[in-house]
Parts: C-alpha cells; structure tokens; sequence
C-alpha cells in the first residue's frame, strides 16, 4: 500500500535537515519530525534511523514505500579532488588523456595507469582480458569503466565486443557519446567519478530508511530519479533559484551555516568546473562576503581578519564544541543561540563553559592587534561583515529588490532594501516544491 507519508531532506557540505510529513493534504502537508544534525558529529545513518522510528510508529511498516525529495551540496565537497581513481577509461590508443588537452591545470578525472588504450585493428577478448588484469593490479577496487571510442574509428562489431566483454566483468560502463568532444568527454569521466557519492547517498537511504524509498533528487529545475549524476553539482543551486524566481523575485541572498549567496536567475550552457570545462547547464552563484567556515586570525599587520582560504569543515566552528581556532560563524555566537537552526545543529551553544571559551578566544585576537590606529573590536568586525555584504548584494541587484531568505537570515541578514522571508525551513521548501508538480 502506497504511504501516505514523504520525507524531504536537505544533505549539505557540513550539515543535514530532514523532514518527515503526512501528505495525505498534499496542498496542507503536515510536518510529523523535523531535525538538523552537523555531520562532523553526528552520522546520516543516525539521522535517518531516528526518523524510520517516526515511519513505523505511524505506518506500523519497517520498509513502507514512501517518496523521499533530496536537494544536496553534499558533491562540492568533491570539488578539491582528483577523481577516477576506481575508473578505467577506454579509448583510442596515443589519445590518453585527451580530455586535459584545453584544461591542463584542471584536477584529474582519469588516472593515467588504468587507461586501457584500443588500437581498433587489433582489439580481441584475449587483449581486454590482460588489460583489465593490469589495470585491477593497480586498484583491486576499479569498478567502472568510461568507454570513449568515436564511431567512425571502431566497427559496431569491435565496440559490441568491448562493451560485452564489460558487461561480463560486472563493471559498470559508462558510455561516451561524442568522444572527440572534450567537454561531452569530461562529463561522462565526471558522471564517473561521482557515481560512488551518488550511490552512496542511496543506499544510506534505503538501508536507513526503507528499502522502497523511491528516491528523487532535484536538478535542472524539477525532482527528478533520471539524471546525469553531474547535474547533482548544482542541486542546491538550482533549488535556491527555483526558490527566488517562485517568488517573483529575479535576484536573492541566501544565508546559511555553510553559505552566503548572492543569488541569480543565470544559467550558462558551460560549466567552468575544477576538472575543466564541462557541457552541462550550470548555475554557479556569486559568494557573499567571507564563508561562515573561514578561520579568524590576525593578519600580516596584526589586525583580526578572514583567513579566506581556510575553510575548516572539520572540526568546524569553536560552537560546535570541538574546536580550538575561532571561525567567522562563532563571531555570531550570541546571534546564534537565537536561531533555530544553530541551536538543532549545536547543542551546547548555550553552555555557560563554551560561551566562556569562545569569548576567551575572541579575547585573545583582540587583545592581539599590535596597531592601536587600526585595530578593530569584535563588534565593528562584524558589523563590517554584515555591511560589506549589503553592499555587494546592492551592487549585484541592478536596483532591483532582492528577496533576503535562508536559515540564518536573522543572524548574517542585512538591514538592506529588500524583500525578508522569515522561517526559512530546507524541509518544508522542499516538501513544498515537491507537490506543486
């Protein structure tokens, strides 16, 4: 029997939201179980079997068949690495990494030893046998295979051969359709090389879950179970443009824990990624100010700055009551305590012994400026924060009224001309969207 109950989950860089909701009103869904962990301290497995118990309790099911709607930043933590690593790529023998031709200071998508090249005139099962041989020496682990041979080089016997040689080695193939094209070339390498965080994220959900979860994440507009797996890059992306323009608005600033956004109705045909230049629509939305995760410190004149280049996941902010080095976000701590989603995420933001810590802390690059003249106290350095953003949100606007939104709003949230959306919840947004189809 179909449930009547849908669960919506927001799976960021740093922290996770879900929501479970009785949708038996689909115009009135019914919020049933709501939470927000940080996932430096708290597993996806936990949260989501805190929420399977609220499934049970209501349908009397362990694995009820039920829609879960995901919108994720999760894959931009892919964005510093290499990728490929359990990937083989076939292709033309003297075109190994032709994808890096345009892009040579782009990150990897192919390691260079499990390259298996095709000479079409000599390509028999005895040859692909010792190639995969070879390449499984190298990683025991490879898995997928990215096959990239342009038609008009290779018979449709040869590629059939090689693609059922494949297929009986129980990799998983992905094929190229236009290999002499760079930029189609690197994405089906990126579809690749984020397959293994995709499926992750799946299976966390069925085996957490249930195990008829019929998953949907949101891309290119809409909540979709078909898609190409880079397309998941811009999840959220998509999902805060979505957000802006289905409230008539054509620019917007989204504040988060782990974003400050400048928000467009923008979308280029070319995406710009670290591995290169990908064909894929792309939304690629403007940073606002410093990043909440930035490390507070004294620059090179002794004045309390942004470090920006060091943004710090893990352990994270001084709040979350792990850390030693002070970040951005624990500048607002006093704001935080306040706010709903800080006080989910870190639950001893109000302990009178953390208040202490980061206060001492703060102290200390105060007290530190060598330069009297210009040394800054931590309030004009957070005002100076929240002004610099209001005045790159006007300077983006184009005169027009930007819609101010997300789950720190109130914290980070400029008292700027514009239109202010209070109660921002990753949940019911998209629980909302997912039933306006």
């Amino acid at each position: 029997m179909m449930s009547k109950l849908a669960v919506a989950l927001y799976l960021g860089e740093s922290y996770a939201t879900i929501g479970l909701f009785d949708i038996s009103q689909s115009k009135t869904p019914t919020a049933l179980f709501e939470k927000s962990i940080f996932l430096p301290q708290v597993s996806l497995k936990s949260l989501l079997g805190q929420v399977k118990q609220h499934i049970k309790t209501s349908t009397g099911e362990d694995d009820p068949e039920l829609p879960v709607f995901i919108v994720t930043k999760y894959f931009d933590r892919l964005r510093q690495f290499r990728l490929g690593g359990s990937i083989s790529q076939v292709i033309l023998k003297d075109f190994e990494n032709s994808y890096t031709l345009t892009d040579s200071k782009a990150l990897s998508l192919a390691a260079t030893q499990l390259i298996i090249p095709i000479d079409p005139q000599k390509v028999t099962e005895a040859y692909l046998t010792e190639e995969l041989s070879r390449v499984k020496k190298v990683n025991p682990e490879l898995n997928k295979v990215v096959i990239a041979l342009p038609a008009n080089r290779i018979s449709d016997e040869k590629q059939k051969l090689i693609t059922d040689f494949f297929q009986k080695a129980e990799l998983k193939i992905f094929h190229c359709p236009s290999p002499e094209n760079q930029s189609v070339l690197r994405k089906t390498l990126l579809n690749a090389g984020s397959e293994g965080t995709k499926e992750e994220i799946i299976d966390e959900v069925k085996e957490n879950l249930s195990a008829q979860a019929q998953i949907s994440f949101f891309c290119q507009n809409k909540f979709q179970t078909n898609f190409e797996n880079c397309e998941l890059f811009g999840s959220a992306s998509d999902f805060l443009s979505f957000f802006v323009s289905s409230h008539k608005h054509s620019f917007g600033a989204y504040f988060d824990i782990e974003s400050l956004k400048f928000i467009n109705s923008y979308q280029s045909d070319i995406w710009n990624s670290p591995w290169g230049s990908v064909q894929i629509k792309h939304r690629e939305h403007i940073d606002l100010g410093v990043h909440p995760f930035t490390e507070l410190k004294l620059n090179h004149l002794s004045i309390m700055d942004t470090e920006p280049h060091a943004i710090q996941f893990e352990p994270g902010p001084v709040v979350a009551g792990r850390a030693i080095k002070p970040l951005m976000l624990d500048l607002f701590h006093a704001d935080l305590q306040k706010n709903d989603l800080a006080s989910n995420l870190f639950s001893q933001i109000s302990q009178d012994t953390l208040k202490a810590k980061i206060q001492n802390l703060l102290s200390v690059l105060e007290k530190g400026q060598k330069n009297p003249h210009l040394s800054l106290k931590l309030n004009e350095l957070k005002q100076n924060l929240i002004d610099n953003m209001a005045h790159e949100i006007l300077f983006h606007s184009e005169k027009e009224k930007p819609l101010l939104f997300g789950p720190l709003v109130d914290v980070f949230g400029p008292d700027t001309t514009g239109t202010r959306v209070q109660d921002f919840s990753w949940p019911k947004e998209i629980i909302k969207a997912a039933l306006a189809v």
